[in-house]
């Protein structure tokens, strides 16, 4: 190759496997679906359910995150809501609602039994959920409206 814009065969390689390495790492990010987060989608709402692996928590219920990896939970401040999670893997999960700096709004105890209820007021200072052993894989985004 020559000239002043010549690429080297091996900088076309290394460019190759950059995509192809975070193309492989966007997959592990999830789907990048959030699921419904219009918060009208989630009027009425006061139950949620999740199922939880290693990888990931998955939606059921409500509808508007029903199969979604990870899914954004739109709740409302003040509102009492129970969320059911099953273990699908056996290992040991809980589920913690955290502010932005990080710090435990809510949890449950660490168990692997098949399944775990979570009772709780949403507060405007929820921005994210997680397995707290598993904080790479089983996350997700909160919003929180005021009614």
């Amino acid at each position: 190759m020559t000239g002043d814009n010549a690429v080297s065969r091996r900088t076309t390689l290394k460019l190759a496997g950059l995509s192809v390495a975070t193309a492989g790492l966007a997959g592990c990010l999830g789907n990048g679906d959030d699921g419904d987060t219009d918060p009208d989608a989630w009027e009425g709402v006061d139950t949620i359910e999740l199922n939880g692996h290693t990888n990931q928590w998955t939606g059921i219920a409500p509808d508007p995150i029903d199969d979604v990896e990870n899914p954004t939970l739109v709740l409302t401040a003040g509102q009492e809501y129970t969320l059911t999670w099953y273990n699908e893997d056996g290992a040991e999960h809980n589920i913690a609602f955290v502010d932005d700096a990080g710090s435990v709004i809510v949890e449950t105890e660490w168990t692997n039994d098949d399944e775990q209820t979570l009772e709780f007021e949403a507060t405007e200072d929820m921005v994210e959920y997680h397995c707290e052993p598993h904080q790479g894989t089983m996350v997700g985004d909160v919003e929180v409206h005021s009614d």
